[in-house]
């Protein structure tokens, strides 16, 4: 038994020794034979190309041109080199699934006002699932997210609707917008406490300057981010709401359609009914007045009663169309009367 495993193991290592010079022997050959053919044809080429005629040798080539001229490719960028800007991304979440497409900055706002076409705001005519992995949706994908397979109007509905990535020269000038926003809405609907008069708008910039942590969201709604920075502010001087109080009577028809108002805008102190109308005794910010105005003569036509309290009212309110004309009408009824005598003592 002993000897038979010896035979073995030695066929064993005979076979393994022939297979190795085997493949060093290939390895040696195709080497040879690549240096051999292959250098002769590298010194060959030259000569043989310039033997050619011309019209062999080069082959003439007309350009194509581009699909849409008025993108400026030189404007992009590969990510991490050169002056210039690389596009922006534009994403829509519908239908459980996120598109995106890729947009020149600066050109999304000027699309949705109307300056510029579909064309010059994109970087190719392409929707993405991911624009990082290049992941395409499939047809399936689009008819069930947006209805329809047209994938020029799902692009513009991305375009649209979607949520846009901002440069940095564009998301200051937002920011900057949004924050003299919000100091507006502060100084119109805020007052000093115990001195009753406005704060200077200086006052309140340097409050929010000093705001620790503070991030002011362009996209955020003015009034949230304003009630959210008065809590702070209150910290560093006295603050209170500059609100104006004011009884407001509606027509007991009418009382659903104001009620859904009155709650949405103003702070409702008392609230009582009579057969023929619905009394509210109410409050709201100074700079709501007018809102408040257009939005319970939209819900009621004109068929309301406001009344403030121990203050006249403001100038704006005479000033709406609808009281602006029942105004004017009441006068124009008087002095037309005087009118009309007058003629007629001229004519007899």
């Amino acid at each position: 038994r002993e000897r038979e495993r010896e035979r073995e193991e030695g066929q064993k290592q005979q076979e393994e020794q022939g297979e190795k010079m085997t493949r060093e022997e290939m390895k040696t050959t195709g080497t040879f034979t690549v240096i051999f053919l292959g250098l002769p044809l590298i010194f060959a080429a030259p000569f043989v190309q310039s033997s050619l005629p011309a019209s062999l040798s080069r082959i003439q080539c007309t350009a194509i041109s581009s699909v849409y001229p008025k993108i400026q490719w030189p404007v992009l960028k590969l990510r991490g080199g050169g002056p210039k800007e690389e596009p922006l991304l534009c994403r829509l979440k519908k239908g459980g699934m996120q598109f995106e497409v890729m947009c020149l900055p600066g050109m999304v706002d000027k699309y949705r006002e109307g300056a510029v076409s579909m064309e010059e705001v994109l970087v190719s005519m392409e929707m993405y699932k991911d624009c990082k992995t290049g992941d395409r949706p499939s047809s399936a994908d689009i008819e069930k997210a947006f209805g329809h397979s047209d994938t020029n109007k799902c692009i513009e509905e991305v375009l649209s609707k979607g949520e846009f990535q901002l440069s940095a020269a564009e998301r200051k000038k937002k920011v900057d917008d949004k924050t003299r926003q919000i100091i507006t809405y502060i100084c119109g609907n805020f007052m000093e406490g115990g001195t009753n008069k406005p704060i200077p708008a200086a006052r309140v910039e340097n409050g929010i300057q000093s705001i620790k942590g503070l991030k002011i969201d362009p996209f955020r709604s003015t009034d949230t981010q304003a009630l959210e920075i008065v809590k702070k502010l209150k910290e560093m001087f006295p603050i209170v709401k500059n609100e104006i109080a004011a009884t407001i009577s509606v027509p007991i028809a009418l009382a659903g359609a104001a009620s859904g108002v009155l709650h949405s805008i103003c702070t409702v102190h008392k609230e009582s009914y009579t057969d023929e109308s619905m009394i509210c005794e109410v409050g709201f910010l100074s700079g709501d007045h007018d809102r408040f105005v257009a939005e319970l003569t939209k819900v009621t036509k004109g068929q309301f009663d406001l009344k403030f309290d121990d203050m006249p009212a403001p100038k704006t309110y005479m000033e709406l169309p609808m009281r602006r004309f029942a105004y004017s009408f009441g006068r124009e009824a008087d002095e037309g009367k005087g009118k009309k005598g007058g003629k007629g003592k001229k004519g007899k």
